[in-house]
């Protein structure tokens, strides 16, 4: 047997791993803490479900780049993106945190406009990226479509 390639075990164990992902821990430092606040306060994002992913993707489908913007300067491509979508970025970054059916609560908007800095936005919505793993699901599409066609040759 190749040794690149893997046993039935190694294969069921990876799966279960990629099925238990490990949830996406991040901290928030408070800006401007209350006296019975923490100083900081952590975020757990678990894996995203299709409905999660889809409500992200609607917001993101709200936000507009055309070629011409990326010919932009940066600061100036930043400027107008904050003040055209910075409630959409706010509220990906809230979908994802919540993980649920629900729309993202106002508490939790406020928090996060009043507290991330650009720097954390940008991790986070890295994170949020790897979790939503889209690979996975346009190879579901593929092979759901390649069945389908082969059913149509009989």
């Amino acid at each position: 047997m190749d040794s690149k390639e893997k046993t039935s075990t190694e294969i069921i164990e990876e799966s279960y791993k990629a099925i238990e992902q490990e949830a996406l821990v991040f901290d928030v430092i408070r800006r401007k803490p209350k006296l019975w606040q923490k100083k900081k306060k952590s975020f757990s994002i678990k894996p995203l479900t299709l409905g999660v992913m889809n409500q992200i993707t609607r917001e993101l489908n709200k936000v507009e780049l055309s070629e011409k913007d990326m010919n932009t300067n940066v600061v100036d491509l930043g400027v107008d993106q904050i003040n055209k979508y910075l409630d959409n970025y706010l509220r990906i970054l809230a979908y994802a945190i919540q993980g649920g059916k629900r729309k993202p609560t106002k508490r939790l908007l406020r928090f996060l406009r009043w507290n991330i800095d650009s720097k954390e936005m940008f991790q986070l919505t890295t994170g949020i990226v790897s979790l939503m793993d889209t690979k996975d699901f346009c190879s579901s599409i593929i092979l759901t479509r390649g069945m389908s066609l082969m059913n149509q040759g009989d």
